[in-house]
């Protein structure tokens, strides 16, 4: 029977399909076997501590409540991020296609420092798998699937698999690599809260602090992956091009940011010395009513003259920090502060002078009514030579010696020979006795 000329047509194109697909099959096997044969000859039949959880066996249930253990497989992508694949026995039929479990579902897992071998080496379209053997897995053979999303493909080097398969085991080579991304991912992580500070804050200071924080993160950033692309050869330049824009971008922000502060910080600095200027003001016109109102006065003056010293100092401080951002000083305000602190000083004179005077008329006085009472204990003394009338006389005649000694010290003409006095009044006592 012969067959129409569409189902012939048809029956070709199928059979050109086929073989296309069979030639394209071949020539990537082809592709992959160097490839597959590299890696190989770097793990295979060795052994290596295990970098994550590597799942072995877990439970599983079907939609109708039966229960049993599967055999499982541990996926890691080129993120880092790792799943388990659970796989049915063919000993126990759940009427379940393979799924993804939780850690928590695991029977069986190898930990992180547990040493498994690798048994063997496959190369897939999408993914690289390795095969294991362990303490935990004598029986099973369970694999590690690495798999290709969009960052791996049978055009990538043996060196860029197996600084990915150096993220789930320990091969000495490549741990600094290894460090090296964690490292990276970690300055990825400090550089976007600072990326969005500097872009979105309406404070200047802010942005100002965020971008010289993420100037260092991406100099680190540089380093990192400078030192990664000696130690993996793999090419970096393209994710470098990309920092260095982000930090040129970030250093042409930088003088506007800068003057930005530069003014903010003026307009502060001048708001409190105006505040502060006027406040002194106030304590000023107080400290010169309070001092011309005598010696009476000089507690009350004393802490005035100090709070108007402690306004200057914060005043000429002010004028410092301004001059150090580019505000200078007047020659006028400059003259200001030399006639308020010249006049201060003239105070403080004055005041320590009225207080000198106050004292020594306390003294005075106090002196005058101790020789008033000393005649009384005298006489007392005389007629009764006890202990008692003794030691009251003696007491007395040695307040009187300490009065004028420190009369004497302020100025006291007279204190020092009314010292003598007592002294020889107190040294004729003891005689007596």
């Amino acid at each position: 029977m012969k067959l129409p000329r569409r189902v012939i047509l048809a029956l070709v194109l199928i059979v050109f399909c086929q073989h296309g697909l069979m030639h394209a099959a071949k020539k990537q096997q082809r592709k992959q076997a160097p490839l597959e044969a590299a890696i190989a000859q770097e793990i295979e039949g060795r052994e290596f501590q295990a970098k994550i959880l590597i799942a072995t066996e877990c439970t599983v249930t079907t939609p109708d409540g039966k229960e049993g253990q599967a055999d499982v497989d541990t996926e890691v992508s080129p993120d880092g991020s790792v799943k388990y694949l659970a796989l049915m026995r063919r000993a126990v039929t759940f009427g379940l296609s393979n799924a993804h479990v939780e850690q928590s579902n695991l029977l069986l897992a190898i930990r992180p420092g547990e040493l498994v071998r690798v048994t063997k080496v496959s190369l897939k379209n999408n993914r690289l798998e390795v095969q294991l053997q362990g303490a935990q897995i004598a029986k099973l053979h369970p694999k590690l699937k690495f798999m290709f999303e969009d960052r791996y493909s049978a055009d990538s080097s043996p060196e860029e698999f197996m600084a990915f398969i150096a993220e789930s085991l320990v091969i000495p080579r490549f741990e600094r690599q290894s460090q090296l991304k964690r490292q990276y991912a970690e300055l990825q992580g400090h550089a976007a809260p600072l990326e969005g500070t500097v872009n979105g804050s309406h404070n200047a200071g802010e942005r100002l602090s965020a971008a010289q924080s993420l100037l260092g993160v991406y100099a680190n950033m540089v380093e990192n992956r400078s030192e990664y692309q000696n130690a993996a050869k793999i090419d970096q330049s393209g994710e470098l091009q990309a920092i260095r824009q982000k930090q040129q971008n970030v250093n042409n922000q930088m003088p506007a940011l800068q003057e930005e502060v530069r003014k903010a910080q003026v307009a502060q600095l001048q708001a409190e010395l105006a505040q502060e200027t006027v406040a002194d003001a106030d304590r000023l016109r107080n400290l010169r009513r309070v001092a011309a109102g005598g010696p009476g006065n000089g507690p009350v003056a004393t802490e005035l003259l100090n709070q108007c010293e402690a306004s200057l100092r914060a005043r000429i401080d002010l004028e410092s920090q301004l001059a150090a951002i580019g505000v200078t000083t007047t020659p006028e305000v400059k003259a200001a502060d030399q006639k308020e602190e010249a006049e201060l000083q003239k105070l403080e004179a004055a005041i320590a002078k009225g207080k000198a005077q106050a004292q020594l008329k306390r003294l005075n006085q106090e002196y005058a009514a101790l020789k008033k009472t000393l005649p009384e204990l005298e006489m007392n003394y005389a007629g009764n030579r006890s202990a008692a009338t003794h030691d009251r006389l003696v007491q007395q005649l040695q307040q009187m010696i300490r009065n004028r000694q420190e009369a004497a010290q302020q100025g006291e003409a007279v204190a020092a020979k009314q010292a003598s006095e007592a002294e020889r009044e107190l040294k004729a006592i003891a005689g007596r006795n």
